[in-house]
């Protein structure tokens, strides 16, 4: 049996492009960087599947400090 959990984060990036996010549950997840895009559009999990490719996997370990590089791009509506 697959199982998929969406779970959705936000995050601001500091002046040099940095984000954290805290108390994260370990295992796989896509994370995703867009400017400027309004909660309802990156919570739609149609328009995260369509911007599929645009995710970067990070895998979260238990008590892990993961990094993780992404660029912001222009989502797909």
């Amino acid at each position: 049996m697959n199982l998929l959990v969406i779970v959705y984060r936000n995050a601001v990036t500091d002046e040099f492009g940095r984000f954290h996010l805290q108390n994260v549950a370990p295992g796989s997840y896509l994370v995703f960087a867009w400017e400027d895009i309004a909660e309802d559009f990156w919570r739609d999990p149609e328009f995260i599947q369509r911007n599929e490719n645009l995710g970067k996997p990070v895998k979260v370990s238990e008590r892990g400090r993961e990094s993780v590089d992404v660029t912001a791009g222009p989502p797909s509506f």
